[in-house]
């Protein structure tokens, strides 16, 4: 996306807006669905959440087709606002089945969700890129949008209702009064920011050195491989021997480092 935009005259800054207004929109959307998750029914959040996912991939792909900077700018930030909503909602409905289903092995189970979502990283910018080079820019996310709209139609089908086992309502003002809670949060957001200017700023960066989106792929393939490998192996660690706090410290001290 940020040779794409280049293109059509967007600067550094235009371009982390529109990539970082995912990450504003799936937190909004991730605390609303997260209070109101009992009525919406994890099924049926799931399985809407991925198909507005995917229609406004497919959309995203489009912009090919968008040569004007304002047109391009505002649809650009429009279509991932709408994925943001669509995924948000999709990973809340899925952890909130998990967390119901699997109350005893909650941190192994969900190490081993954030492994195949380490693994999406890993593969998702090697085919990404083997797409983009073989068919342009759209393709990529024709693809992946379809697959998304396919997967929903699939859950709508075979996979049976989830009755969640969680409280009617969340007690914002208890949980604000944890101050553990605000550790957390800074090292999520520490994370997501880790993530988030990494992604804009790699590609631009290594077109200095004239490689293309392949090479680009592979550093990022790095980043996300260990992100997949450690989600397991932390969660089973937690799981067997109890050591939470301990692996928080380290992974936070690491993350400073």
């Amino acid at each position: 996306y940020p040779i794409e935009a280049t293109k059509r005259g967007l600067n550094s800054t235009e371009i982390g807006i529109v990539i970082g207004i995912f990450a504003i929109a799936g937190a909004i959307t991730s605390v609303i669905s997260g209070i109101y998750m009992n009525y919406i029914r994890a099924k049926r959040g799931f399985i809407f959440g991925l198909f507005l996912y995917g229609i406004s991939t497919i959309a995203f792909g489009c912009l090919e087709y968008v040569m004007n900077y304002t047109q391009f700018l505002y649809l650009s930030i429009l279509f991932r606002i709408l994925s943001a909503i669509g995924l948000s909602l999709a990973n809340t409905a899925s952890y909130s089945a998990v967390i119901s289903e699997f109350r005893e092995d909650i941190n192994f189970v969900t190490g081993f969700m954030e492994f195949f979502i380490g693994l999406g990283s890993v593969i998702g910018p090697l085919v990404g890129a083997s797409l983009y080079e073989y068919q342009g820019f759209k393709t990529p996310f024709n693809v992946c949008g379809s697959l998304l709209i396919g997967l929903a139609v699939v859950t709508a089908v075979i996979v049976p209702s989830i009755a969640l086992q969680l409280p009617r309502r969340t007690n914002i003002y208890f949980a604000v009064r944890i101050p553990v809670l605000y550790l957390i949060c800074f090292v999520s957001l520490s994370v997501a920011a880790t993530f988030g200017f990494v992604v804009p700023l790699l590609a631009l960066h290594m077109e200095s050195f004239n490689v293309g989106p392949m090479t680009t792929s592979l550093m990022l393939t790095l980043l996300c491989a260990g992100y997949s490998l450690g989600g397991v192996a932390i969660g089973g660690l937690c799981d067997r021997f109890g050591f939470t706090k301990q692996v928080f410290l380290l992974s936070s001290i690491t993350l400073f480092l």
